[in-house]
């Protein structure tokens, strides 16, 4: 991820969307992408985990800001502005 970030430090390699897929190498080439299905990416059914998730708003859009489209884990470090947006 350090590599995929160009050496950007550790707390600031995924604290965003496009920091995120930048870091994981997703781009276009996975739209349209059925993530359920496994291959070069995909999500799984995982142990239940004890953090606190919450929900805000995106941050830098305009449009649509009242919908919680976000959705982070409580006090987490490498998401973006984690502490100013908690709810």
């Amino acid at each position: 991820m350090i590599k995929n970030r160009k050496g950007k430090k550790e707390i600031n390699l995924t604290n965003g969307p496009g920091k995120l897929s930048q870091a994981l190498q997703i781009n276009k080439k996975f739209n349209n992408y059925d993530l359920t299905k496994k291959g070069e990416l995909y999500i799984v059914d995982s142990e239940k985990r004890v953090e606190k998730i919450l929900s805000s708003g995106r941050i830098g859009i305009s449009k649509d800001v009242e919908k919680e489209w976000r959705f982070y884990l409580d006090n987490n470090a490498y998401v973006s502005k984690y502490k100013f947006n908690r709810k």
